[in-house]
C-alpha cells in the first residue's frame, strides 16, 4: 500500500514539481500552504509523512511540529544546506533532513523520492549507535544518558538537563536561541517571554562547570541565546561500562519504562465464579508476561492499593516504578466470554492498545490457557512497537532501544527491507553490549530467515553466525523460552529438523502456550516426511496467537502440509483464506498455484504462478528443491510432486 504525503509549503512553484513527481512514483501527496490547513488535513485524513519545506533561511514555527508530531508518524524538513534543517533533525528526535537547494525543485524532488523510495518497502534508517562526546576531559554519553565531570565523577543530571546539554554540544559553536531550546527540551513553556530555559542554564552550569559564575562550556550571548564555547570530539568506548554488560535488558527499577503491572480485571457479571475467573486471569497474565518479555511485573499487592473504581495510572507508575499498565474487564454468560484489554502507557496514561475479545466458553481451564497466551503475544507485539517508536524520537540509542527497534522492525509485514533493518539494528545492539540476550534472539532469527524469500539476496543468511547468536543466547539465559525458539528455527532452516524439533519441545517444556514453537514443531514434522501430523500442531499455533505477525507463515505450511499429502483442495481452501496482506509472499503464491494445477484449475494456477513470479522473479523449481529443509526419503517424494505441480502452473 503506497504511503499519503502531507506537503507543507508556502510557495506553489517550489511544491509543484515535487507534488507531480511524488505522484509519479505511487505516492499520494497532499499540499497544504499553512500551518493551520496542514493540522486540518492530518487530523480528517491518514497521512504517513509530512514534508515541510524551508526556503531560503526561512525559521520553523515549534508549534507546527508540535501539533503535527501528535497527529503524524514521520517528519521531513526540506532545506538549503544553509537552513536549519540540518540543526532540527540533530536536535529535535524522530525528524529526517532532506538537504538540496529548494530553489531547484527538481533537485529537492530527486531526493526526496529516493529517501521515501528506500522506505517504501518498510526499511528506515538505522537508529544511531550510542556514541560519547568528550570535551576538556569531560565525557557525555548520548546512549548511557550519563555525564562525567573531568575528575572522573558521574553527575547525575535531570531529563530536561540532560536534554539541554545534548542540545547544546552537538550544535557546538553555533548560537542556539531560547525559542529554539524550548522546542528540543522537554517540559519547557512555549510562552515567547518564559525564562524556564534560562533557569535551566543556570542549575546545568552548576552541576558541569568548574566556575559557573565564570561559565567556560555555555556562555550566553546577549539577545540571542546561548553558545556551547567547547568543540567536543568522538570519544571511543574501549571498554563496555559494568551497568551495560550485567544490567538485565528488560526492566528492573532503574529502567522504569518497561516495568509493567498488570491490574485486577473487573467482574461485570458478578457472579462468584465470574471472580475466580478474572482472578485466575490476572494471575496467568502477570505470570507469562514475566516469562515471555523479561519484564519487571509488578505484583498484585504492589498495585493493589490502586485498584477501584478510578486509578490514578500515574501515581501508579511513579509509586511502583512502573512504564506500562494492563487492565481490563471480564463477562461471562452461559455459552460465551468477553474480554475487554487495554495497555496504557503508564507515564502518561494514554492508551497504546485496546480490544474487545469475544470465546466461546467451554472448559474455563483449557480456555484461560488460550485466552492468557493470546494476549501476552498480542500485548508483547504492541509495547515492542511503543518502545520502538519511542526511540526512533531519540537522537541516540542504547542496546534495549536498538533491540525494540530490532524486534519491531521483523515483526512488520516481512519483506527483505524489513529484515535488512531488523538485522542492522540488532548488530547495533550486540556492539553494545555483547551478552544482549534478546537482541542475539533477533540475530538470530533474522540471519536464517532470508532463504524464505527465494531472491538473489538469500545469500545475506549466514546459517554460523545464526546459529552461533542462538546458541549464546541459550547459554546466557537456558530458562528463556524464546531462546530455544530461535535456535529451533535456525535448525528448520539450515536442514537439521531432528534438532529443530528437539529445541522446540525444549521451548514448550518452558513455556507450554509459545505459539511459535507449537508452529515450528510443525514445520519440522513436514521434513521429517510426517505432513500427517503438521497441521494439528500449527492450528495449535493460529489458536494460541491468531493475530500473530507471522501467523502467515503458519497457514502457508499448513496449506503445504496438505500439498505435500496430495489433498489439493484442502491445501487451496488454506491458501484462500488468507488475508489480502499475506498474499504478498512468493511461497503463498507458488503452493496456491500447485494446488489450483493438482486440482485441475490450470488457469487460476498460471495466475497464481505468474503473481509469484512477480515477487520473486528470480525463484525455480532448482532452487526451491535444493533449499536445505530436509533429506527424509518420503518427504523428498512429496516435494517432486508438488514441483511437477508448480511446473505445470507455469513455473520455470
Amino acid at each position: 500500500m503506497s504511503k499519503t504525503l502531507l506537503l507543507i509549503a508556502r510557495s506553489a512553484q517550489s511544491s509543484g514539481d515535487l507534488a507531480r513527481t511524488l505522484k509519479s512514483g505511487g505516492f499520494g501527496v497532499e499540499l497544504a500552504e499553512s500551518e493551520r490547513r496542514a493540522c486540518d488535513l492530518a487530523r480528517s485524513r491518514q497521512i504517513d509523512v509530512a514534508i515541510v519545506m524551508l526556503e531560503g533561511n526561512s525559521d520553523v514555527d515549534p508549534a507546527l511540529f508540535r501539533d503535527l508530531s501528535a497527529l503524524v508518524p514521520e517528519i521531513a524538513v526540506v532545506g538549503g544546506r544553509n537552513s536549519r534543517a540540518r540543526g532540527l533533525r540533530d536536535c529535535l528526535p524522530g525528524l529526517s533532513a532532506i538537504l538540496s537547494e529548494v530553489a531547484d525543485p527538481k533537485e529537492t524532488a530527486r531526493r526526496v523520492r529516493q529517501g521515501l523510495d528506500d522506505q517504501s518497502d518498510g526499511t528506515a534508517a538505522v537508529p544511531p549507535v550510542p556514541m560519547m562526546l568528550g570535551f576538556d576531559g569531560c565525557i557525555l554519553d548520548l546512549g548511557g544518558r550519563s555525564f562525567r565531570n573531568a575528575q572522573g565523577r558521574d553527575i547525575p543530571l535531570g531529563r530536561a538537563q540532560f536534554s539541554l546539554l545534548t542540545a547544546l554540544v552537538r550544535n557546538a559553536g553555533l548560537v542556539l536561541s531560547r525559542d529554539y531550546l524550548r522546542q528540543v527540551v522537554p517540559g519547557r513553556g512555549q510562552d515567547a517571554f518564559d525564562r524556564s530555559i534560562d533557569m535551566l542554564v543556570t542549575r546545568l552550569r552548576r552541576k558541569i562547570e568548574p566556575d559557573p559564575k565564570s561559565p567556560r562550556f555555555i556562555l550566553t550571548i546577549p539577545g540571542e541565546g546561548y553558545k556551547f564555547n567547547v568543540r567536543p570530539q568522538e570519544v571511543a568506548a574501549t571498554e563496555p561500562s559494568q551497568a551495560s554488560s550485567t544490567r538485565p535488558l528488560y526492566g528492573d527499577h532503574q529502567n522504569q519504562r518497561l516495568a509493567i503491572v498488570v491490574l485486577p480485571f473487573t467482574n461485570l457479571g458478578g457472579g462468584a465464579e465470574d471472580n475466580l475467573f478474572a482472578e485466575a486471569l490476572t494471575e496467568s497474565l502477570t505470570t507469562e508476561l514475566s516469562r515471555s518479555l523479561g519484564n519487571f511485573v509488578v505484583g498484585l499487592k504492589s498495585a493493589s492499593p490502586h485498584c477501584g473504581n478510578s486509578i490514578d495510572i500515574r501515581k501508579l507508575a511513579i509509586e511502583n516504578c512502573v512504564g506500562y499498565a494492563v487492565r481490563g474487564s471480564v463477562q461471562l454468560s452461559d455459552t460465551r466470554i468477553r474480554l475487554n484489554v487495554q495497555l496504557i502507557d503508564a507515564r502518561s496514561s494514554t492508551q497504546i492498545w485496546s480490544d474487545r475479545l469475544d470465546y466461546e466458553r467451554d472448559d474455563l481451564f483449557g480456555m484461560l490457557d488460550r485466552i492468557a497466551a493470546t494476549l501476552i503475544r498480542t500485548l508483547e507485539v504492541k509495547l515492542i512497537a511503543a518502545e520502538a517508536r519511542s526511540a526512533y524520537r531519540m537522537s541516540s540509542l542504547d542496546s534495549t532501544q536498538l533491540t525494540f527497534c530490532g524486534w519491531d522492525a521483523y515483526n512488520r509485514r516481512r519483506s527483505l527491507g524489513n529484515l535488512r533493518q531488523a538485522e542492522r539494528c540488532f548488530t547495533a545492539a550486540l556492539a553494545s553490549n555483547p551478552e544482549n540476550v534478546h537482541a542475539l534472539t533477533g540475530l538470530a532469527l533474522t540471519k536464517s530467515s532470508y532463504p524464505y524469500y527465494f531472491t538473489d539476496e538469500e545469500c545475506a543468511c549466514d546459517f554460523a553466525v545464526a546459529e552461533a547468536a542462538a546458541l549464546a543466547a541459550v547459554e546466557l539465559n537456558p530458562d528463556l523460552a524464546s531462546t530455544h525458539y530461535a535456535l529451533s528455527w535456525v535448525y528448520t532452516y539450515s536442514n537439521r529438523p531432528e534438532l529443530a524439533l528437539a529445541a522446540a519441545e525444549r521451548a514448550l517444556l518452558l513455556r507450554q502456550n509459545h505459539a511459535h514453537a507449537h508452529a515450528v514443531v510443525g514445520m519440522a514434522n513436514i521434513f521429517l516426511g510426517r505432513a500427517d501430523e503438521a497441521e494439528h500442531h500449527i492450528l495449535r499455533a493460529l489458536t494460541l496467537s491468531p493475530c500473530d505477525p507471522f501467523a502467515y507463515t503458519w497457514r502457508e505450511f499448513a496449506g503445504a502440509a496438505k500439498i505435500y499429502l496430495g489433498e489439493w483442495g484442502k491445501a487451496a481452501a488454506w491458501f484462500h483464506s488468507a488475508p489480502e496482506a499475506e498474499r504478498s509472499h512468493p511461497l503463498h503464491n507458488f503452493f496456491l498455484a500447485a494446488a489450483l494445477a493438482g486440482q485441475g484449475r490450470s488457469t487460476e494456477a498460471s495466475t497464481a504462478a505468474q503473481r509469484g513470479l512477480a515477487l520473486a522473479p528470480t525463484f525455480t523449481l532448482r532452487r526451491f528443491q535444493q533449499a536445505p529443509l530436509g533429506n527424509d526419503p518420503t518427504y523428498l517424494a512429496q516435494r517432486q510432486r508438488i514441483c511437477e505441480a508448480m511446473r505445470e502452473a507455469g513455473v520455470p
